[in-house]
């Protein structure tokens, strides 16, 4: 299993659409963490950022990280995390059911707005998409990971994927101070993210996979990619979601990072 050292992060900034997201690369042999702040379009964004402390990290190997301190185990199957099936939705939500007919997976779907959200990450197996960790298991529960160009045509026939614009106007029905509160599931995040899932969005943690194949984040982090690309460049907005925080953040990203879909349908 990998292990990712504790931190105490103070997350600070100006709400208006973003706020710091918390990456982990290895370089060398030193843990590197640093807060990114992104700007959101047409959104105000200032003076985003996170601040955390760590202590003495020597990584081990690609996978291992041996903290000085205590650590928090990431799992690497959902098994791993004892999350059972289904636990991630709200029972006194009335969900609807789609029913992908390429493979006939059923997916819950809930209305928030004028638009129709699937209510858990797509999971349906392309070129270019991956399991987090080469598991199953998590594909079952956390969905996909999926490369932006793929992600742009992989919802099923009479959905899309969603765009900045759905997101933000999400966030803004369900609260922007509180949207990550509010849209995370009650169950599968770490050290007390879980939240209300007042909607019935169900948002899971279900990590990434960065370019050079390294998968991070499961429990911590929840990655989804939007439609919204770089000015036709290499890099792709997201929306992300963090265990340690109430809000909902938005960055660029390569677009040959695997990160989850959801879907969405113009009601």
């Amino acid at each position: 299993m990998v292990q990712i050292p504790k931190m105490t992060e103070n997350i600070t900034g100006r709400r208006a659409g973003m706020r710091g997201i918390v990456r982990v690369v290895v370089v060398g042999v030193v843990v590197v963490f640093w807060g990114i702040g992104c700007g959101d379009g047409s959104r105000s964004n200032t003076d985003a950022k996170v601040n955390q402390s760590i202590k003495n990290v020597t990584v081990l190997s690609d996978t291992t990280v041996k903290p000085s301190e205590s650590t928090t185990t990431i799992p690497d199957t959902a098994e791993d995390n004892g999350f059972p099936a289904d636990s991630q939705f709200t029972p006194n939500i009335s969900y609807d059911t789609l029913t992908d007919t390429r493979d006939g997976k059923k997916y819950r779907t809930v209305k928030i707005g004028n638009l129709t959200w699937m209510a858990e990450n797509l999971d349906f197996v392309m070129d270019s998409s991956w399991c987090y960790g080469d598991a199953d298991s998590n594909c079952t529960v956390y969905g996909r990971l999926y490369t932006w160009d793929v992600a742009m045509t992989v919802c099923p026939d009479g959905w899309r994927l969603s765009t900045r614009k759905d997101w933000w106007s999400l966030e803004e029905i369900v609260g922007e101070d509180v949207a990550g509160k509010k849209l995370k599931s009650k169950t599968g995040w770490k050290d007390g993210g879980n939240s209300t899932d007042e909607f019935g969005f169900s948002a899971l943690p279900g990590g990434t996979r960065e370019t050079e194949g390294r998968f991070w984040g499961i429990v911590d982090y929840g990655f989804w990619w939007t439609t919204d690309d770089g000015n036709g460049g290499s890099v792709a907005h997201l929306r992300a979601m963090i265990f340690a925080d109430d809000n909902v953040g938005g960055d660029g990203e390569s677009k040959d990072a695997g990160l989850s879909v959801r879907c969405v349908r113009n009601d």
